[in-house]
Formats: C-alpha cells, sequence, structure tokens
C-alpha cells in the first residue's frame, strides 16, 4: 500500500498542531493572495492593462499560490514529498515539451506587457503586419489591419521579429507623400502645393507645434526630374486613407498649375545589321 509509505502514524496531539500549522498556511497563503490582487490590480491601473491580460496573470498567479500552499499543506502532514516531487517531475518534462509554445508565448507576452513594446489603440508594423492594436493578452496580440481584418500575432513571433511603433501611445503619426517633377519646375512652388493640399484635408495635423518638414532627393539619371516629399503628421487610426487624399488633391492641383511630372530620358541604341562591316 502506499498511503502508509507516505502518511505517517500520527497521535491526537500531532493532529491538533497540524491543524493549527494548516489553519496558519491558509491564512496566510489568502493574505499573500490578497496583497498579490491588490498589486495587480494597482500596476494593471497604472500601466493601462486590458482586463483581460490582468485575468490571465491572476489565474497564473493563483495556480502558482495554490500548489505552493498545497504542497506545504501535505508536509505538515508529513506526506513524503520526494515521490510527488518525482512524479510531478517527470510529468513536468512531458507536459512543458509539449506547451514549450504555449510557455514561449506566455513569457513573451509579460515582456511585452513591462517593456511596453506597444499598447493598445498603437499602430505598428509587426513582420509586415500593418494595424492598430487591438488586445494584447499573454498568449496573442491582435492587430486590427487598415482593411478591416483582425490579425493574430502570437507573442513569441512579436519577440523573434522586427516591431515598428508608430505610435507609441499617441493618437499622431508622422506620414509622408512624395511625388516626383522634372528638374525645371520650382521646388518651392511644388512644396507649397504638397503643404496646401495636406492643409485641406480633415485629420491632419499643421500648426506651430506640429510643422511640414521637406526631403527633395535627386532621382537616378535615367530619370529627368526630382522627388520632393512632405513630412506632417495625421490621425493614425486613418493614415492610409488621409495621404491617399492628400497625394491626389496635390496631383491635382499640380496639373490644374502646369507642373510637369518627371519622366523616363529616351534611351538611345545603335544597332548594326548583319553582313555590315568595320571601315
Amino acid at each position: 500500500m502506499i498511503i502508509p509509505d507516505v502518511l505517517p502514524d500520527l497521535d491526537t496531539s500531532q493532529i491538533i498542531i497540524n491543524l493549527g500549522q494548516i489553519l496558519i498556511v491558509i491564512i496566510l497563503f489568502g493574505v499573500l493572495h490578497y496583497i498579490s490582487r491588490k498589486s495587480l490590480d494597482e500596476i494593471g491601473r497604472r500601466r493601462g492593462l486590458d482586463n483581460r491580460v490582468i485575468n490571465q496573470i491572476r489565474l497564473f498567479e493563483k495556480y502558482i499560490l495554490y500548489t505552493i500552499a498545497t504542497l506545504t499543506i501535505l508536509g505538515i502532514l508529513g506526506v513524503d514529498l520526494t515521490v510527488i516531487a518525482t512524479s510531478v517531475g517527470v510529468a513536468g518534462i512531458a507536459v512543458g515539451f509539449a506547451a514549450r509554445d504555449i510557455i514561449s508565448n506566455f513569457l513573451s507576452g509579460i515582456f511585452i506587457i513591462i517593456d511596453k513594446v506597444y499598447v493598445v489603440n498603437d499602430v505598428v508594423d509587426i513582420d509586415g503586419t500593418y494595424g492598430i492594436v487591438e488586445i494584447i493578452t499573454l498568449r496573442n496580440t491582435q492587430i486590427r489591419t487598415f482593411d478591416g481584418n483582425i490579425v493574430t500575432v502570437p507573442n513569441s513571433q512579436v519577440a523573434n521579429n522586427k516591431v515598428i511603433n508608430m505610435t507609441s501611445g499617441e493618437s499622431k503619426l508622422l506620414a509622408t507623400t512624395s511625388v516626383n517633377v522634372g528638374y525645371k519646375e520650382d521646388s518651392d512652388k511644388v512644396k507649397r502645393i504638397l503643404e496646401d493640399s495636406a492643409k485641406s484635408i480633415e485629420g491632419v495635423y499643421l500648426d506651430e507645434k506640429h510643422s511640414a518638414k521637406f526631403k527633395q532627393d535627386e532621382l537616378d539619371i535615367e530619370t529627368l526630374g526630382y522627388r520632393v516629399t512632405i513630412f506632417y503628421f495625421v490621425d493614425a487610426h486613418n493614415e492610409p486613407w488621409i495621404t491617399s487624399k492628400v497625394f491626389n488633391r496635390a496631383v491635382k492641383k499640380m496639373i490644374e498649375e502646369d507642373i510637369e511630372f518627371q519622366r523616363q530620358a529616351p534611351r538611345v541604341t545603335f544597332t548594326r545589321s548583319l553582313g555590315e562591316k568595320d571601315e
């Protein structure tokens, strides 16, 4: 029988002492559980964590405390924990191997939350998935792309790939619009059209605090023109549509003002017909 080997004989006085110790353990771990929950609530409030994330951490914390409390009580009762530890160790290895992806996602989720790599409503690009962060859990991150799809990205994939956070908790995003024009065109005029076009679109922030910046680039030798790029702040959640409107408005205005767009330089090639000989 296993029970006689594991549980020792107990007299009445020892039972009373053990019950008292067990009661102390229950009270102690109850207090620890209460303090832990309050601490988690405070951390969640300060960091603005989603309630689902807090509930998952609570569940994880509860399982850990309950496991430690149970083992402590079994130790008080005189149970040989070596047998249990051996069995749990073997089972733990098997379970850990099978659940390694879940564990990896869980640990990555903790680091994402602690490091604040991104928060809900941030506009991010994770390994080519570009959109708005909808939900962050300990297992995955849900992103709503700008075409309306919900993409679930495992947190382990987030940890192992480059993450571009466009907003970092802000509601504005730095956007760009570029046009290629001919060499003879006045760059100041082109910049004015770009800035006026941006100002006319709702969702663009152009003021003393958010002024427009410009960049001018020479194109390759085969292109008869140069590129002008405007940098400006927009509503992050509507960036694709805003930049599209700015570009279309600028192109329309440039056509109205007879501004020539860049074009490819003609290629001149020399061919020799068959049978033709050098002089």
